[in-house]
């Protein structure tokens, strides 16, 4: 495999990052077989990851190798020569063959869609149905083990795909399909929001909006009558959701309970404890909704990716009432008692900081054991301007949340993606801001 490798990619052990790696990659293997270089680009960023963690990996082509390969992407570091031949030997062809399947399922696309609204469709075949194959490979199923188990798995899946014999492939197109149908019913009930906008923004007549909702919407349902054969029925669905949803079960009784001792005892309940539970049916109906969906597409879920789930959706819902109180109470303490803002900024940030740190096991949502802690604490840890503009616009902290994470989330994440990550920063924050106010 390796004498195949892109010629271009570099062949130096000079410092580079795996951003800058990535792209030369993608430009060298896409001149060599022409491939969507974008749904490439994110594959081969998501292999490089996952390939990063198995120890069979390290042993065959180095930890230097894996420290690259699992790098943040504007890390500059050494040791790309064992990348190239790692991206080579699997990275590449499995970020390929995952690709194959948004050509597949772009060719299934809803009919009659019109050119302003194809854009959403093809982003649901490169990215979600992409994905959805993705995650089945890594993970697995009863059916096959996950393709980096072992190396020995990995090589003969590797030489399936190079064969064109992969043993698994309709179930692959399953998991693809089903997810590109769910796109396409996010997408209608989207449009449905709002006829008269829609009509407005695409340039549609009013009256062509809601066929067209029904087109797409009966597009999906024939996608999933033909392809969700051997995958649980909604009744079983359903039963396991429900069982996986007793960790939240008891998060709602725990509160519950909170609030009643202290409204028998005569005291106010904390604020924080009735802002949860003003939150938590509705996190919970939310957890469900996308649990049942993941379930119903042959996802293994378990006990930890619902409680994941739930307090990603419960940071959510607390993001409206939050965000501006946070940002306020960040400007108020920076400015206090003194004229110069910049050095009571940069008090204010190493104060926060040290808090998180010392009280890491105290921290709301269980953020002090999950990824977002670790970005918390880079966060604060930046030059003093750059953090509070950060803290202070929610769009660009979602922007640094996705380059750290480089497109994919950590195992030990409870944000579900980077703007959720970004909510779960500022709730950080905002309690150490409220905690350290408190303990003053």
């Amino acid at each position: 495999m390796v004498a195949e490798l892109p010629s271009t990619t570099a062949e130096t052990d000079e410092l580079d990052t795996r951003r800058a790696f990535v792209d030369r990659w993608v430009r060298a293997s896409a001149a060599r077989v022409p491939v969507d270089r974008k749904c490439l680009t994110h594959q081969v960023n998501a292999w490089s990851l996952d390939l990063s963690k198995p120890d069979w990996v390290a042993h065959r082509y180095g930890r230097a190798a894996t420290v690259c390969a699992g790098a943040p992407p504007t890390s500059e570091l050494t040791g790309w020569r064992g990348v190239r031949n790692l991206y080579g030997d699997f990275a590449d062809p499995l970020a390929r063959y995952v690709v194959s399947y948004y050509y597949a399922t772009w060719a299934l696309r809803p009919a009659g869609i019109p050119n302003k609204l194809r854009d959403p469709f093809r982003e649901q075949a490169r990215s979600t149905a992409c994905t959805a194959v993705h995650l089945r490979l890594v993970r697995g199923s009863a059916a096959e083990p996950g393709v980096l188990g072992t190396e020995q798995v990995a090589t003969s899946f590797v030489t399936q795909v190079a064969a064109d014999a992969v043993e698994h492939r309709a179930a692959h197109r399953q998991s693809a399909v089903l997810a590109f149908a769910d796109g396409i019913l996010d997408q209608a009930r989207m449009l449905d929001r709002d006829h008269v906008a829609v009509a407005d923004r695409f340039g549609l007549p009013f009256g062509a909006v809601e066929p067209l909702i029904a087109r797409l919407i009966d597009s999906a349902d024939r996608l999933i009558a033909e392809y969700d054969r051997d995958l649980p029925t909604a009744p079983q669905a359903s039963e396991r959701t429900e069982d996986l949803l007793r960790f939240v079960d008891q998060e709602y009784a725990d509160v519950v309970a909170a609030i009643r001792r202290h409204t028998l005892a005569g005291v106010p309940p904390p604020v924080q404890l009735e802002r949860r539970s003003e939150h938590l049916t509705e996190a919970r109906a939310r957890t469900h909704r996308a649990l049942l969906r993941a379930i119903r597409r042959g996802c293994a879920m378990t006990d930890e990716d619902a409680r994941r789930m739930f307090y990603a959706r419960l940071g959510w819902l607390l993001r409206g009432e939050a965000k501006m109180k946070s940002h306020r109470q960040f400007d108020d303490r920076a400015a206090a008692d003194t004229a110069d803002h910049g050095t009571a900024r940069d008090e204010l940030l190493t104060a926060l900081r040290t808090y998180l740190i010392r009280h890491r096991a105290e921290i709301p949502l269980g953020i002090g054991a999950a990824a977002e802690y670790d970005l918390v604490l880079r966060l604060l840890g930046l030059p003093g301007l750059e953090a509070e503009l950060l803290i202070g616009d929610t769009a660009a902290l979602t922007a640094w949340c996705t380059a750290a994470w480089s497109q994919q989330r950590p195992d030990h994440a409870l944000a579900m993606d980077p703007a959720a990550a970004a909510d779960v920063l500022l709730h950080a924050v905002r309690w150490a801001v409220e905690q350290s106010r408190d303990g003053a």
